[in-house]
């Protein structure tokens, strides 16, 4: 866990001074394995993760990123790390400071999923805050370990809006649910994080857009809190998302709350 957090707190750091010089370094480059636009800051921040790993005891990795897809460090890996360098591109290259870097390894099992990840970390750029989780040992904001059980109070339900089918399926959960803002905030990284940790009701995902590789740390952390975690077409998250290679993943929910997320899993499901 400590070389997670190690290398995402300092790629964090690494673009929050890019953060500042953001025009310079939105410039587009091309298009990355999925077809989603690379900007300088994304390729930088990806160089820099691999250069530390090379240089630390994960140097022996398969690395699989957001921007390069997959590579090998080694002839014989013997870890796999799922990086996503920006989480929340847009943003960044907006100036606002709703980003991450998220980081998660794993044994390299060529057909292993989430339930095998081992650690992981995401560091909220600008906030000098860095998530992490070790695999059944808990999970840390910083150097302190979460204790105790988790409860919600919020009415913040995140998520992201990118077709009129996913847009009318929030527009009758919030015909249901009268209680509840919707937000779209541009991180699932740390929309999932802020879910865990109950400051959000829920975060719900419908594109389906999203990779391993923005989820891996994250839903780890989630794991860890006990966090409700749900595939909209009923298959458990954890245990289906593949990891050897850069996938997307299949509409999910998470909640702290169970009854709220099986609320929201029958509106869905009910608008399929």
């Amino acid at each position: 866990m400590k070389i997670c957090k190690y290398i995402a707190l300092e790629t964090s750091k690494f673009l929050e001074e890019k953060l500042f010089e953001r025009v310079e370094y939105s410039r587009t480059l091309g298009y990355n394995i999925v077809g989603d636009e690379t900007k300088i800051f994304d390729k930088e921040a990806e160089n820099y993760i691999i250069e530390l790993l090379k240089h630390s005891e994960l140097r022996n990795s398969r690395v699989v990123s957001e921007e390069l897809g997959e590579i090998e460090l080694t002839d014989s890996p013997k870890y796999l790390v799922l990086i996503d360098p920006v989480d929340g591109s847009s943003n960044f290259s907006a100036g606002i400071p709703y980003v991450a870097v998220s980081i998660a390894i794993a044994p390299a099992l060529r057909n292993g999923t989430l339930a095998n990840v081992l650690a992981g970390a995401v560091a909220w750029i600008s906030r000098n805050r860095v998530y992490s989780f070790a695999k059944n040992e808990g999970a840390y904001i910083n150097d302190s370990k979460i204790s105790g059980n988790v409860t919600t109070y919020s009415n913040i339900v995140a998520t992201y809006i990118n077709s009129i089918d996913v847009c009318k399926v929030m527009i009758t959960i919030r015909y249901r649910i009268k209680n509840i803002t919707l937000r779209c905030f541009g991180s699932a990284s740390l929309d999932i994080i802020m879910t865990a940790l109950g400051r959000y009701r829920a975060f719900i995902d419908l594109k389906p857009k999203l990779r391993n590789v923005d989820v891996a740390a994250a839903l780890g952390f989630a794991k860890e809190l006990n966090c409700y975690i749900a595939g909209i077409n009923r298959s458990d998250p954890i245990n289906t998302i593949r990891i050897w290679n850069i996938e997307r993943i299949n509409p999910l929910v998470l909640s702290q709350d169970r009854d709220f997320l099986n609320k929201l899993l029958g509106i869905v499901r009910s608008s399929a």
